[in-house]
C-alpha cells in the first residue's frame, strides 16, 4: 500500500488498472470504528465505576435493618473521590465558543449520558450519535480529544478522553500516582502487619512452652504430695 500520498491515508490497490482509466476515490471518516470504541468505553466505564461502588458500599437489606454486604474499601476517601471525579469529568461541559462548537460541547449533545442517579454511562439516542458521527465528524473529536497543538501557541484544550486518560494517569503515575503511593501505603502496613504477627506467634509459642513447663512442675508437686499423704496415713494407720 501507498501510506506516503495522502497524510493518515493508506492506499491498498487491489486491481490492476488499463493505462489511461481513472477511478474515483471517496474518503470518508471511519464512523463505525469509532462508534464501537464508544460502545467500548461506555462498556468500561460503567464497569469500573459498578467495582468502585461495590468495593466502597455498604448495603443494606430490604427493610434496612440489617447490613447484607460490605465492600472491603468502605470508607476509602481515595476511592469517593474516584468515583466523584469520573462522573465530574463524564459530564464535562465545554462553554467557550471559542474552544468547541456549543452545539457539541458535551457527551449528552452527541446522545450520551446518564440515564438515572446510578454512575452508569448509555447510549440515550442513537439516531442523534449516528447522526454526529456522520456529519459533525471534526466537533465530536473536538469534544473527545481536544483542540489546539502545543507547536502553534495555541493553549490545548483537553476533551473528555484526554481528560481521563490524565486523571488516570495522575492515579497510576509509578512514582507519585495516588493509587501507587496507597498501594505503597497497605503493602507497608501488610509488611508490618506480618512482621508483628510473626512476633506475636513467636511470644506466643514461648508463653504456651512456660505453660506447659509450669503444668508438668505441678503435676510433679501432685504427685509428690499425694506420694506424702499416703506415707503418713499409713504410717499412722489410717485407711483412705
Amino acid at each position: 500500500g501507498i501510506t506516503d500520498a495522502i497524510s493518515g491515508v493508506t492506499f491498498n490497490f487491489l486491481k490492476e488498472m488499463n493505462s489511461g482509466t481513472s477511478e474515483t476515490i471517496s474518503i470518508k471518516n471511519d464512523t463505525a470504528t469509532v462508534k464501537s470504541l464508544l460502545s467500548d468505553f461506555i462498556s468500561k466505564y460503567n464497569d469500573t465505576m459498578t467495582y468502585i461502588k461495590t468495593q466502597s458500599t455498604v448495603r443494606l437489606s430490604s427493610d434496612s435493618n440489617s447490613v447484607t454486604a460490605t465492600g472491603i474499601l468502605q470508607g476509602d476517601t481515595l476511592l469517593s473521590s474516584m468515583y466523584i471525579r469520573f462522573r465530574s469529568i463524564a459530564t464535562t461541559v465545554e462553554k467557550n465558543p471559542n474552544y468547541m462548537d456549543q452545539n457539541f460541547n458535551s457527551l449528552y449533545k452527541i446522545g450520551i449520558g446518564f440515564s438515572g442517579q446510578d454512575n452508569q454511562l448509555s447510549v440515550l439516542d442513537e439516531s442523534k450519535l449516528d447522526d454526529v458521527l456522520e456529519n459533525n465528524f471534526e466537533e465530536v473529536m473536538d469534544l473527545l480529544r481536544g483542540w489546539g497543538e502545543s507547536t502553534t501557541g495555541k493553549s490545548q484544550g483537553s476533551g473528555i478522553m484526554r481528560q481521563l486518560d490524565e486523571y488516570i494517569y495522575k492515579l497510576t503515575d509509578p512514582v507519585s500516582g495516588a493509587l501507587t503511593l496507597r498501594q505503597k501505603s497497605l503493602e507497608s502496613l501488610i509488611s508490618y502487619s506480618e512482621k508483628k504477627i510473626s512476633s506475636l506467634t513467636l511470644d506466643m509459642t514461648d508463653y504456651e512452652a512456660q505453660l506447659w513447663e509450669h503444668f508438668a512442675n505441678m503435676e510433679t508437686m501432685v504427685s509428690d504430695m499425694n506420694s506424702q499423704m499416703n506415707y503418713l496415713m499409713s504410717a499412722l494407720g489410717i485407711s483412705r
